[in-house]
């Protein structure tokens, strides 16, 4: 998230901040120059009970909120698995339906959502994430089909490993692992562009692309290798 907010701020843009961490978003915001403002904001508390930005004020939502803990069927804990839905999936749908109506009614705006590659096709020790993700992938495809009349674009982005805090926790192999600002050049690449799906690194994403086309049985046997 900083990452990208760094390079849309160099590209022009101004930022509408928002984290659960209000004294990171200061610090961040008076990183990247005057023009820019704060909103500490939990996406997992009803958009009622907090301040919401007037959403007129908005070009588009980058939402990019995201929890994550290693989770097979021995260590599945409901409680926490819950958390990371509502971080991951569900604190979008609060943030959509409040900004939808507007940007209906203009006729324009303008949503780019982080999903994973982890969405696309499960992986071993990802329960509650990997659904979550999946979860994110078909609301915001629904969502652009949706409103694809009304002039919004929606965008969803990718991912494979980006090495952050959240993938630190991991203890085995991340192929391809890329660092924040490579995510963020591309990420913000493809938000400049049309295409729904926003994919990377190619290393990764065309290889999770070919398995999702494989029986369960064969992609079972190639994952346990």
């Amino acid at each position: 998230g900083a990452a990208t907010a760094e390079l849309l701020a160099a590209a022009g843009a101004k930022l509408l901040l928002s984290a659960r961490d209000a004294d990171a978003l200061e610090a961040l915001r008076e990183r990247l120059g005057p023009g820019h403002e704060t909103l500490p904001w939990d996406v997992t508390v009803p958009v009622a009970q907090q301040k919401p930005p007037d959403p007129g004020s908005l070009d588009g939502l980058l939402y990019c909120a995201g929890d994550y803990e290693p989770m097979d069927a021995a260590s599945f804990d409901p409680v926490r698995a819950e958390r990371i839905v509502a971080v991951n999936l569900t604190g979008l749908f609060g943030v959509t339906a409040h900004l939808l109506p507007a940007w209906r009614e203009r006729r324009r705006g303008h949503f780019a959502v982080v999903g994973s590659i982890a969405g696309h096709r499960a992986l071993p020790r990802s329960l509650a994430y990997g659904a979550s993700k999946a979860g994110l992938e078909y609301f915001t495809e629904s969502l652009a089909l949706e409103v694809a009349a009304q002039g919004i674009c929606v965008q969803l982005a990718r991912p494979g490993f980006v090495r952050t805090r959240l993938t630190a926790k991991n203890d085995f192999a991340m192929p391809f692992i890329i660092e924040p600002g490579a995510a963020a050049a591309r990420l913000v690449a493809g938000m400049a562009g049309s295409s729904f799906r926003i994919d990377f690194p190619r290393r990764l994403t065309w290889p999770l692309r070919l398995a999702a086309l494989l029986p369960h049985w064969l992609y079972r046997r190639l994952l346990r290798g």
